[in-house]
């Protein structure tokens, strides 16, 4: 049977859709609770009528709490951490101030796509997606070198043999396959959506912003329509202070031990996920990844890490294919791999 993968997602690759990093995140956070909390109540025509009404209502499920406080805490402090997510493991104690920072998370990523490159909502239903718009990407290569037959047979079978495991809450994956596979293969809306559900394997160890529609127009990609949609995404995401799904570690830990090779693209390593990922077993993996913006002390340590999951690892860690390059670029550079499995 021809070997599976584990395509390992984090921030970085999204970052090619036009999406934000860590720190670009946590500045957003930041500049959003610092709005509300200067404008409050009496000045809140300036400030987003949906994010304020959920804001408002987190402080007043929690009884006593003064959400713009609260808000004016998470302005100030966020910036001095390395993420948003390190900012409410520090405060994982105060669970309104862990729902806010989650509500501020929710808005900014999907206001983030509503600005991305990946972003379609057309006012006509005849009208296509244009993929000049992302055709650098780390998913636009990955469809190139899984579909060089061209036949739709060919992308179902290698999506059969691939799981992907995204840190990120954003839904770039699942729109960009429901958008590529009508542009290519002339399905329609309700054949992409079914085609998806079918072969698409994406596991969130932290959750999602919520499930799409599976429609073209007004889908939920980058759109924010009432205070219940942001309080809805607040409920589907989980900050690493909150521990992932103890079901989807098990799903994704099995998959790598099942896997023949594993992916990192834009991701960090960082300890808590790396251990998230750690397989039960050691496994045979051949390795491939980003490592861009990383020291080499870190890389190293890294790798190191990467060598305790295998067999024999610390004779093959020489091996490992982790590269200084955007996602895109890798998978175009190591396209010849999937032409030869």
């Amino acid at each position: 049977m021809a070997d599976k993968l584990v395509i390992v997602v984090g921030a970085g690759a999204s970052a090619e859709f036009k999406l934000p990093i860590g720190s670009q995140l946590a500045d957003q956070v930041s500049d959003s609770a610092n709005t509300i909390q200067i404008y409050g109540e009496a000045h809140k025509q300036n400030i987003d009528p949906h994010l304020f009404s959920a804001a408002k209502l987190i402080g007043s499920e929690s009884g006593d709490a003064d959400f713009i406080e609260e808000l004016r805490r998470i302005s100030s402090g966020v910036r001095l951490m390395p993420s948003i997510d390190n900012y409410l493991h520090a405060h994982s104690h105060n669970e309104v101030r862990v729902k806010l920072g989650k509500l501020l998370i929710a808005d900014a990523l999907i206001k983030a796509e509503r600005r991305s490159s990946l972003y379609f909502n057309p006012p006509k239903t005849h009208e296509t997606f244009n993929f000049a718009n992302v055709a650098d990407t780390w998913l636009a290569a990955l469809f190139r070198a899984i579909v060089t037959a061209g036949k739709i047979e060919q992308l179902e079978s290698w999506l059969e043999r691939i799981t992907f495991v995204s840190f990120n809450y954003d839904r770039v994956i699942f729109r960009f396959f429901f958008l590529a596979v009508q542009a290519v293969f002339d399905l329609s809306e309700e054949e992409a959506s079914k085609f998806c559900e079918k072969h698409l394997k994406v596991l969130h160890p932290y959750g999602s912003l919520g499930r799409l529609q599976p429609r073209n127009r007004e889908s939920g990609f980058g759109e924010n329509n009432h205070h219940q949609a942001l309080l809805s995404s607040v409920n589907n995401i989980k900050v690493f202070t909150e521990g992932g799904e103890r079901q989807t570690r098990q799903l994704v830990r099995q998959a790598i031990l099942e896997a023949g090779s594993i992916w990192f693209l834009g991701f960090s390593f960082l300890d808590l996920n790396m251990k998230f990922l750690k397989p039960a077993d050691q496994t045979y993996l051949k390795v491939f990844g980003t490592l861009r913006g990383m020291s080499d002390f870190n890389s190293r340590i890294a790798r190191k890490e990467l060598a305790s999951w295998i067999r024999n690892g610390s004779a093959y860690e020489p091996g490992f294919d982790l590269v200084r390059t955007d996602c895109s670029i890798l998978l175009n550079d190591f396209s010849g791999f999937f032409r030869s499995n």
